[in-house]
């Protein structure tokens, strides 16, 4: 389509990104539904017209493969990613009453997705100090699929909301200790934003939980640098360090 500079095909483009693709169609379009999680056979799949709902089941598969896929690449076993997928089913959260992902066709406008964006991140706030930790990390989750339709949500506002939702998704899998799952989040949010203090810290808390000690105590002390009036990093960088030199001498 890009050599011969067709037109975009607006609804084909949007379908591919509703079920977590990022490119866009160009001319005319054959719409199929596959599935292929890159470790098993790919197999092809009946599509309707129904199923363009934004709240259809396939959608949510859909995004659960590319997580797994996505996991995969970056060197988790296929086993382990798919057994970390299966633990976060879709959750009806108390309030929420937007679509899986933003309406297909016609397409929800920037605007409304960042503006829906920062009502989800706000639903998953109010879930986190209420102890609904499952319940945040869909709302975070959810909230970052609006931001990330193609075309994405750009500027401050669209940072400032994946920020935060990646980092308190972080704080969610730290108290439910997924540490693999915070290392995950934080090592996004350092992508956009390298000296996140508290992206540092979760991070660090989660590779002394999982006995990476020097690794932790990297990333501890970084954190330390850029807030050293923290006490909270002081103390964990400090039991940290104790546990470093028991690992390496026994005392």
């Amino acid at each position: 389509g890009s050599a011969k500079q067709l037109p975009r095909n607006s609804r084909a483009s949007a379908l591919v990104s509703a079920s977590g693709g990022s490119v866009d169609v160009l001319g005319d379009a054959f719409v199929a539904r596959a599935y292929d999680n890159e470790a098993e056979d790919m197999r092809r799949m009946d599509f309707a017209l129904a199923e363009l709902d934004p709240n259809s089941a396939w959608l949510a598969d859909a995004w659960r493969v590319k997580e797994v896929v996505e996991r995969t690449r970056e060197g988790t076993s296929h086993a382990d990613a798919s057994a970390e997928a299966a633990t976060e089913p879709p959750l009806a959260v108390e309030g929420d009453s937007l679509p899986f992902v933003p309406p297909i066709e016609p397409p929800m406008p920037i605007p409304e997705r960042g503006a829906a964006a920062e009502f989800l991140k706000g639903l998953g706030n109010t879930n986190f100090k209420a102890g609904n930790l499952a319940q945040g990390v869909a709302m975070y989750k959810k909230a970052m699929r609006y931001l990330d339709i193609h075309p994405p949500v750009q500027g401050d506002q669209g940072k400032a909301v994946r920020i935060a939702c990646l980092n308190n998704a972080a704080a969610c899998y730290l108290k439910l200790n997924r540490h693999k799952k915070v290392v995950q989040y934080a090592d996004q949010t350092l992508k956009l934003e390298p000296n996140n203090v508290k992206a540092l810290f979760r991070k660090g808390c989660a590779q002394r939980a999982m006995e990476q000690f020097e690794e932790a105590t990297a990333t501890l002390s970084r954190a330390a640098e850029l807030d050293p009036a923290d006490t909270n990093i002081k103390t964990e960088l400090a039991r940290t360090d104790k546990e470093l030199k028991k690992f390496r001498y026994g005392w």
